[in-house]
């Protein structure tokens, strides 16, 4: 780095901030190539902190030149420290200990973010007076730096041992670094939150006793399977958002024993099971629901049911494919409320699909992922997604959505459009380019931007290039859900 490049640094004006963003990236980008060539060491500190000042100058560190330049740093600890040490020799006449740091912070080899750099300056205090009132002063901000959370670094406090040796002063600056008096206001804002604590404990227990009397009451009815009795378990069991007094974090059958009490819990895992051979169940009113996003509460129990099987590995080979099919609708909802959705959920997916869609019967077992593109409209559409994007089921949203795209041609544009993601996602954009032509199904005329979307002579064939219109043209929505055709 020459005097010249520093003149010009210098020289620009504070809000020309891309020349200060470029300034910041040759500066970085010198000062790494010199570290690494072994060109810049400790002998050049001062240089190191004027360079580094004018990177800080730019405001802006989340670049990669200036990342790169902070790892170069870190990683060596001779040049950090020569500059920290630069800059107590440079500036001790004019600033406190707390103002250097915040110096060095700017050039991103601040003090306080590690505290073996503390340690390393406290070990020059080692010989000196401690009756001195100046080098007393940096020490206590010294030890401060060196302490977050009530807690002293080891190293930190191995290093100012040495100057504090047998000073009752210091040695009670220590002791209050470790346990510090608390305020006024926070005392205060401690004892109304245990009086909160203590309270919320109170109404729990009054709920919990009173809730286990009611279910022990309904033992017979939670072992056969009621679904009155069984819901609200279930979603305990699941870990729902509704249920406001739900350990999520446990496991989920320390879920139950906690909301229900131990004694109870077997007796839901056995109605779990009884629900899932009831004869009236799955109902078309279930089935129905799941095509217009909406659970009923008998999908909790046949969830619950379904993952208590697959946690203990009992198979399912004894339900009947109705309970399998509305299982595998419920796993391909948006289950939000679940706590395991992102794990046990998924493997019940699989396992159920194993079983429920598999090829050859896909095709059959999804007709309903779309079924009634002629439903109602004024709902936001969100069950092609899965026939779009999941790698599995790509072939089958491809030949469904050529179908129904003829049987129903007057679809709301969005649906359109949807169902022509579906095509292109599987590789079928071809067909949907022009019907009548030879070797191509009969389809009927797109609006002209679902054409673009599928026609590939334009240029690279690019899955879904209709998404970016959606939003230009508001059309009604339908409300397609990946059900509908295993309900039936």
């Amino acid at each position: 780095m020459t005097p010249a490049w520093r003149a010009w640094s210098e020289l620009l004006e504070s809000k020309d901030w891309q020349s200060w963003y470029n300034v910041a990236d040759v500066v970085a980008g010198l000062m790494v190539r010199a570290i690494d060539e072994g060109a810049a060491g400790p002998a050049q500190a001062p240089s190191f902190w004027r360079w580094l000042a004018s990177i800080g100058r730019s405001g802006h560190w989340d670049r990669e030149s200036q990342r790169e330049l902070k790892d170069r740093l870190g990683a060596r600890d001779d040049i950090r420290r020569a500059v920290q040490l630069h800059a107590f020799s440079d500036q001790r006449r004019r600033k406190p200990v707390w103002q250097i740091n915040l110096a060095l912070r700017s050039r991103m080899i601040a003090l306080s973010d590690r505290p073996t750099d503390v340690a390393c300056l406290l070990d020059r205090f080692a010989d000196a007076d401690n009756r001195d009132e100046a080098l007393r002063e940096d020490w206590r901000e010294l030890m401060h730096l060196g302490t977050s959370a009530e807690k002293i670094d080891p190293a930190v406090r191995a290093s100012g041992a040495k100057f504090q040796r047998d000073d009752a002063q210091l040695t009670a600056f220590v002791r209050k670094l470790k346990h510090p008096k608390k305020s006024a206001r926070e005392l205060k804002h401690e004892r109304q939150a245990a009086k909160c604590e203590r309270k919320r404990k109170a109404r729990w227990r009054t709920r919990f006793e009173a809730r286990r009397r009611d279910y022990a009451a309904q033992r017979p009815a939670i072992c056969s399977g009621n679904l009155a009795a069984i819901v609200d378990p279930a979603r305990a069991y699941l870990g729902d958002t509704y249920l406001g007094d739900v350990e999520r974090g446990k496991p989920p059958l320390e879920r139950v024993a906690l909301w229900l009490g131990p004694e109870l819990r077997d007796d839901v895992i056995m109605g779990f099971e009884a629900a899932l051979h009831r004869a009236d169940l799955p109902t078309a009113a279930v089935a129905d629901g799941i095509t217009r996003n909406t659970l009923y509460t008998y999908c909790h129990v046949i969830l619950a049911g379904l993952l208590a099987r697959l946690r203990a590995g009992s198979g399912f080979d004894d339900l009947s494919s109705d309970v399998l099919r509305v299982g595998l609708l419920i796993c391909l909802n948006d289950l939000t409320w679940c706590v395991d959705k992102d794990k046990d959920v998924k493997d019940l997916r699989k396992a159920l699909e194993a079983i429920v869609a598999a090829t050859p019967k896909r095709e059959k077992t999804s007709r309903g992922f779309g079924s009634s593109p002629r439903s109602r409209q004024g709902v936001c559409m969100s069950g092609l997604y899965q026939l779009t994007h999941d790698a599995n089921w790509q072939a089958t949203g491809g030949a469904l959505a050529a179908g129904w795209l003829t049987a129903y041609p007057n679809v709301p544009e969005n649906v359109e459009l949807e169902l022509v993601d579906c095509l292109t996602h599987a590789g079928a954009g071809a067909p949907c380019r022009h019907s009548g032509q030879s070797g191509e199904r009969d389809l009927p005329e797109l609006r002209p931007h679902a054409l673009l979307a599928c026609d590939r002579s334009a240029g690279p064939f690019r899955p879904g290039a209709a998404g970016h219109r959606r939003h230009r043209r508001p059309a009604p929505a339908i409300h397609l859900v990946p059900a509908q055709s295993l309900s039936v």
